[in-house]
């Protein structure tokens, strides 16, 4: 309903966005409404990309993939036991297993047991997020917004789709960077896709890391405050 007009005296005086994209998608949508794009408070962006080590792609390449599930416990599982079937099959795909702050650890282990019994190519992680970006070579994701951290580093986006289930992406789909997979083999598949060519992985690295930097624009101090402090 975000998108339309709602009419009834339902309808905002004003809509304000986080970043340009979301800007220009509700300007197109509802031209005669208010709109206006104020940034988002410590919205950073980074002119490091991770290096073209995925290029030159092979049985044997060590691949890093940073898992970010969001804190509910379903998505939690659906993530973490893909993951878990892709790690056993495909030994070189390393898998660092990051836990939103909200993760329930108490109901997880239940499930999973996140001490033992885990092949060696999951990694249960104990680091900061930037520090397992700055490892990752592709994020796999469902609705976690963190997503957006890691294509700010070119980190190729990886979404797992479940079929006949509803799709909770938060990424526009019409790119070449935006990747959909459904089974471990696709998933696989994908990835050998992608490091055909150094020329290639670049150009979809820089393709998610400048949607990132519109999806959070830098928050406009000066526009918040003629809109909100008016004495």
């Amino acid at each position: 309903s975000i998108k339309r007009l709602l009419y009834n005296k339902l309808d905002p005086h004003l809509i304000l966005t986080s970043g340009k994209l979301a800007y220009q998608e509700l300007s197109k949508k509802l031209p005669s409404m208010s709109i206006i794009n104020i940034g988002k408070y410590n919205s950073k962006k980074t002119n490091n990309i991770n290096s073209n080590r995925l290029s030159n792609f092979n049985s044997k390449s060590k691949i890093y993939v940073c898992v970010l599930p969001e804190a509910f416990l379903d998505e939690i599982i659906k993530l973490l036991k893909f993951s878990l079937s892709c790690a056993l099959q495909y030994k070189n795909i390393f898998f660092i297993w990051r836990f939103h702050p909200g993760t329930n650890f108490k109901q997880l282990n239940k499930v999973i047991n996140l001490k033992s019994n885990l092949p060696e190519n999951i990694i249960v992680s104990k680091q900061s997020l930037d520090e397992d970006l700055k490892i990752s070579h592709i994020a796999l994701y469902r609705g976690s917004a963190s997503i957006l951290s890691a294509m700010q580093m070119g980190i190729i986006p990886i979404y797992f789709k479940i079929k006949n289930e509803f799709d909770i992406d938060i990424l526009e789909k019409n790119y070449d960077w935006h990747i959909k997979i459904e089974s471990p083999i696709n998933f696989y598949k994908q990835i050998q896709k992608i490091t055909l060519s150094e020329e290639k992985l670049l150009k979809l690295q820089r393709g998610a890391k400048v949607y990132s930097n519109n999806f959070f624009t830098k928050f406009n101090k000066t526009k918040f405050q003629s809109l909100f402090c008016k004495i």
